[in-house]
């Protein structure tokens, strides 16, 4: 992992109430329990989120992102990763629990990322098996999906 996915990478536990703008005066809406592991979407990358309620498919942007469930096997060992280095760093006992019980949270967490992004990704794939390298497939990727 490269320090500028590295740098990017968060995790998040919570079951409290946010302010989309601390600035403002509205009240706090409840944020449910939710976990958040990944890159920021924004720029595009992946997140893999827990969704304990099972409605976090009400509150996504469809037409900007898919959301699925973690299947992958590559998947599954980042995911596992990003939230033992977590509990390493906080000493999160959410975090434990979750590995601890891992088979029964990983059903729960979903993987969103961007069409864009996702795009990209089978580009630079599709670029690497013509032989081109990671850096070139990169390159001719973001020329290929900006002309489109």
């Amino acid at each position: 992992m490269t320090p500028q996915s590295q740098a990017l990478r968060s995790i998040f536990f919570a079951s409290t109430e946010v302010k989309k703008d601390p600035g403002s005066d509205a009240p706090p809406a409840p944020l449910n329990s939710v976990g958040i592991l990944g890159g920021g979407l924004m720029g595009g990358g992946i997140a893999y989120v827990m969704d304990e309620d099972n409605d976090l498919y009400m509150r996504v942007n469809k037409e900007m992102v898919s959301m699925s469930e973690i299947t992958n096997k590559y998947d599954v060992i980042e995911l596992k990763d990003m939230i033992q280095e977590h509990v390493a760093l906080t000493n999160s006992e959410k975090g434990k629990k979750i590995l601890e019980n891992f088979g029964e949270y990983l059903p729960k967490f979903k993987k969103i990322i961007p069409y864009d992004y996702d795009r990209m990704l089978k580009t630079i794939v599709q670029m690497e098996e013509k032989g081109l390298s990671a850096e070139q497939a990169q390159i001719e990727a973001f020329y290929a999906n900006t002309r489109k």
